[in-house]
């Protein structure tokens, strides 16, 4: 199987880091699914997690930024990160999801502005 990139884009009043935990009822140890739980998979040994971050205290000036505007900022930072060189995996939880929604049609805006083509 060829390596793959995951981002995890978390949800509003979260941060990556608890984002995707789950604590145990039993002795309420924590376990992180996406880089304890998932490269223990079969086929995902070679997996890269990148948990992403973005501002959503509900204090900050989030809100004052333009929604497009936060999701080209994410894309820009993806590309660089992966250079191309691995297929990508995106999870996006609550707000997370919702921006990762707006990375994509930013960049299919962008593709048929420059009138490329997208590889899968």
């Amino acid at each position: 199987m060829r390596p793959i990139s995951v981002f995890a884009i978390h949800g509003l009043g979260s941060n990556p880091n608890s984002a995707w935990r789950h604590r145990r009822s039993g002795d309420g140890s924590t376990v992180d699914w996406l880089t304890e739980v998932l490269p223990r998979q079969k086929g995902c040994q070679e997996i890269r997690i990148t948990l992403l971050n973005h501002q959503t205290r509900w204090d900050s000036r989030t809100a004052q930024v333009d929604f497009t505007t936060h999701a080209k900022s994410m894309l820009s930072y993806v590309e660089r990160l992966n250079e191309g060189k691995r297929p990508i995996i995106f999870i996006g939880h609550s707000f997370g999801g919702l921006l990762l929604k707006q990375v994509c049609c930013a960049t299919l805006h962008m593709m048929l502005a420059s009138k490329t083509t997208l590889s899968c």
